[in-house]
């Protein structure tokens, strides 16, 4: 892993081919000189509100950067119940998403609990919600 500064000179080298440090930010935010201005390096995913939920629920997420993501709601069986978002998405742009509690058919699904899934940058972040009729 090599760290250049701002004129692309070598700041920091290290080999890590055997194992990946789990403290990469640090090693590079202790190079840089105005760490607080750069953005976080993953995306949140909040948990819904109200929850549980009868009629609509509110999904909010963010990203550091801008990015493809899909959004899902899942039952308990890792079925695919309603795809709610799919696309780009900017950095930086909070989202709310909301989802009536129907399919992907527009029917209402039945009262349970349910997995909301993104997945953007490579990572998935994943919630429970529960749907009362």
């Amino acid at each position: 892993m090599f760290i250049t500064d701002i004129e692309g000179q070598v700041v920091f080298k290290e080999n890590i081919t055997s194992e990946i440090p789990n403290n990469i930010p640090d090693i590079i935010f202790s190079y840089l000189s105005a760490k607080n201005s750069f953005i976080p390096l993953e995306f949140h995913l909040e948990q819904n509100y109200p929850n549980p939920f009868n009629g609509r629920t509110n999904i909010n997420f963010s990203l550091p950067f801008s990015a493809y993501v899909d959004l899902k709601i899942f039952d308990m069986n890792g079925e695919v119940v309603k795809t709610l978002y799919q696309g780009y998405h900017n950095n930086n742009e909070q989202s709310k998403i909301i989802w009536d509690g129907k399919n992907d058919l527009n029917k209402l699904v039945s009262s349970g609990i349910y997995l909301y899934s993104i997945e953007s940058l490579g990572s998935v972040r994943t919630k429970k919600l529960t749907f009362i009729k």
